[in-house]
């Protein structure tokens, strides 16, 4: 028994021994020592360019056609109606149109004119042949269509002599409201109109 005893204290002592040795304590993690891992650089996005159409637009208006009746009849008078499409883009408020057809023969000479209610002054003082009509528009969308925009002349503003002339008309599009013009592009309309008639 004794001697039982004395190969247990012999085992189990110089492990008290090392339990109490402040050298041999287990070190505790180095929580300082951690490896920093370089961040990848994040690539920034390019804002991406918005489509031209989704700009805002102001007010403008695209002539899709301009067309002539010839020989009708308006208040007793014999002349000629002239009907313009057209759509309007970027309708947002009510605003007042005019739209003005300037005659010229065919070849770019003004054709000019002395009656009040049919003529226009042009640059350089001189009375030009000219039909107008205006109105006001309400919007129905941003985007509209209007299908017959109409004006009457008679042939006696026209002031021809007897005999057939090549005509031809400008049509431009305005925003009265604020005095400016907004169509995309003049429309010409080439006729011919026969004086004797």
């Amino acid at each position: 028994m004794k001697r039982f005893l004395t190969l247990l204290l012999v085992a189990v002592l110089p492990l008290c021994l090392m339990a109490q040795d402040p050298n041999n304590k287990p070190k505790k993690p180095d929580f300082k020592k951690k490896t920093e891992q370089k961040q990848q650089p994040v690539k920034k996005q390019q804002p991406t360019k918005k489509d031209k159409t989704t700009k805002k637009q102001g007010l403008s208006a695209t002539i899709e056609k301009v067309w002539i009746d010839h020989n009708t009849t308006w208040n007793g008078m014999k002349g000629m109606t002239i009907h313009t499409k057209l759509t309007l883009h970027g309708v947002m408020e009510k605003f007042h149109m005019g739209i003005t057809h300037y005659f010229e023969y065919a070849d770019g000479r003004p054709l000019w004119g002395d009656t009040n209610h049919y003529r226009s002054t042009d640059p350089n003082g001189n009375p030009q042949v000219t039909a107008w009509c205006d109105g006001d528009v309400t919007p129905e969308s941003s985007e509209m269509v209007i299908q017959d925009w109409w004006r009457f002349i008679p042939y006696s503003a026209l002031h021809l002599e007897h005999g057939k002339h090549h005509l031809k008309i400008w049509t431009f599009i305005r925003n009265d409201t604020v005095r400016k013009t907004i169509h995309e592009e003049a429309i010409c309309t080439y006729f011919d109109y026969d004086a004797g008639d």
